[in-house]
């Protein structure tokens, strides 16, 4: 399933919402849910804030797999930063490879970039 939609607040907040619903529906394994569902909404709120214009997301179950892709029109790659203690920002890329038990695939496209995981019903980390 492929939604794309203009890079805003709100568009990022019921994408995440479009997820869970679709999520609920056809997959059922409420911790690899849960997990992909924040995965899915920190890289699309990263996408609001760092990259503007459309944002396109791709989901796909196959089996006991899902993959999401998060697609903006930014060359601008995401990099970590060390967040401080009192930091309201900059924990987002961390928290993503935390919640996957590896990093996220990034990758240029001649539009801007894509950032994309995948996850497994049974919680292992799947190589990006």
């Amino acid at each position: 399933m492929t939604w794309s939609f203009p890079a805003q607040a709100l568009h990022a907040h019921l994408a995440r919402r479009w997820l869970q619903s679709l999520l609920d529906l056809s997959w059922r394994d409420g911790d690899a849910v849960d997990r992909a569902v924040h995965v899915f909404g920190e890289i699309a709120s990263n996408a609001v804030e760092h990259a503007g214009g459309r944002m396109t997301v791709h989901v796909s179950v196959c089996g006991h797999a899902l993959r999401c892709e998060v697609e903006d029109p930014s060359p601008r790659l995401p990099e970590p930063t060390d967040a401080a203690a009192d930091d309201e920002h900059h924990r987002g890329l961390p928290l993503v490879r935390a919640l996957l038990g590896a990093p996220p695939e990034i990758r240029r496209t001649p539009d801007g970039k894509v950032v994309a995981f995948t996850v497994r019903a049974d919680g292992a980390p799947v190589a990006a």
